[in-house]
């Protein structure tokens, strides 16, 4: 998203784009990736301004550890926004950073009733994938990696417990309302 035109290069070639190199996934919160910002020029060439630039998770499933340097808190997909400025010239890019096990999918969990979520509740799945658990925020919901045949398992205060199994294919959503 160009705010406004970035200068030349020193060989007076003009700015063509603002781009976000690296690798976007993160296999389990904990984790860390190093992503870089570069602008590129019509001559071909390229500036790294990875330290230049302003890293700014838009949400609070990834923080910044120094420019680059993403780390993970929770399961799911989540953005970033990168901002450059040189002299006049600014551009900014949001680039998604999907966090989980890079053959699983993302199986967003709700538990609670019609009328109210159940915050707090604790969420078991076990997948091919691997073994995760997790616990809804305040909206009731939790978001687990998940593929194939998969057993999901809540324990809630006031909720009490349930199973259910699902074949995962593709990110989904499974809810458990009492």
């Amino acid at each position: 998203i160009p705010l406004a035109p970035l200068p030349p290069n020193t060989e007076g070639q003009p700015a063509t784009a603002f781009e976000i190199e690296g690798d976007r996934s993160i296999a389990e919160p904990g984790a860390t990736t190093q992503l870089t910002a570069v602008v590129r020029y019509a001559d071909g060439t390229t500036r790294d301004v990875t330290a230049q630039a302003q890293w700014r998770p838009l949400d609070e499933g990834l923080g910044v550890i120094s420019p680059g340097l993403i780390r993970a808190w929770s399961y799911g997909q989540h953005v970033v926004q990168v901002t450059y400025r040189d002299g006049e010239g600014a551009a900014s890019v949001n680039t998604g950073v999907r966090v989980g096990p890079g053959d699983a999918f993302l199986l967003r969990v709700y538990v609670g009733s019609y009328s109210s979520a159940t915050p707090g509740a604790r969420v078991l799945v076990r997948s091919p994938a691997g073994t995760f658990s997790g616990v809804t925020d305040e909206r009731g919901f939790v978001l687990l990696p998940a593929v194939g045949d998969t057993t999901v398992e809540v324990e809630g205060d006031g909720f009490g417990s349930m199973t259910k199994s699902v074949t995962v294919t593709g990110d989904q959503e499974i809810s458990f309302v009492q």
